[in-house]
């Protein structure tokens, strides 16, 4: 893995990780997107669904399900 790849792949985990914080939960994706680097809406979701085998909104979706709004997911 190249340098330019392996940083996409940081801040690819970066943007999971503030999309299970309930701390960011107030925070569109696209801004989450955009704090890591990510300024085309389009890539960043097609980066994350092909890492991640879901897409940031799913993320989102599946924490807040876990730990109800406002609450930072443990882990």
């Amino acid at each position: 893995m190249g340098p330019l790849s392996y940083a996409r792949l940081v801040r690819l985990h970066n943007a999971r990780q503030k999309l299970r914080d309930g701390k960011f939960d107030r925070e569109s994706i696209g801004n989450i997107a955009a704090q890591e680097g990510f300024w085309e809406w389009s890539r960043f979701t097609s980066y994350y669904g092909k890492h991640f085998g879901e897409l940031p909104s799913q993320t989102r979706e599946h924490a807040t399900r876990l730990t109800g709004p406002h609450q930072a997911l443990a882990g």
